[in-house]
């Protein structure tokens, strides 16, 4: 069987588990079937057609193993740590909540526990929305659009009730 059909084969699957039984066994198959090649032989082959067959299994079940360890992070990161918590109805809220969040990560106000790197943007909008119960992947399509569709006093008026909150909280009334 040739790896291109391999791969068609392996794109219609749906689960991780069942792409990676599949290709374990095309493996398996090919590796039990192919005649014994010499080393020489192995050298020539991957000249004139690239990976042998088996090495690119091995590829694309590296790949697939990636693709469920990112979806398991991403989930871990979208739970919700305290349902008791959600964003109000308040009119842009979420849109509000994106902008505080931007600005709190240009003010690298966080790192990670592992190793303390900061986190990619994406991470961080993905983390802290889990928080709240809400996804934020795809943050940068809301922010892009206040920034685009809306003034830079638009932008900026969250901050400016913030200052004002801080202020009336400082001065006791």
């Amino acid at each position: 069987m040739e790896y291109d059909e391999v791969k068609r084969h392996v794109d219609t699957l749906k689960t991780a588990w069942e792409k990676i039984m599949y290709l374990e066994k095309m493996k398996t198959d090919y590796l039990q079937n192919r005649i014994g090649l010499r080393i020489e032989d192995s050298a020539l082959m991957r000249l004139s057609q690239g990976l042998p067959f088996d090495e690119k299994c091995d590829i694309e079940i590296n790949g697939v193993i990636e693709t469920m360890q990112l979806e398991e992070k991403l989930k871990a990161h979208t739970t919700t740590p305290n349902p008791s918590l959600k964003l109000s109805k308040r009119k842009a809220a979420t849109t509000d909540l994106i902008r505080i969040l931007s600005a709190l990560y240009e003010l690298q106000m966080f790192e990670r526990k592992a190793d303390g790197q900061f986190p990619t943007k994406a991470e961080f909008m993905v983390t802290v929305g889990g928080f709240f119960g809400l996804n934020l992947s795809n943050y940068h399509v809301n922010l892009s659009q206040a920034l685009n569709n809306q003034s830079i006093e638009a932008n900026l008026e969250v901050f400016k009730e913030m200052i004002a909150k801080t202020k009336k909280a400082h001065s006791g009334g």
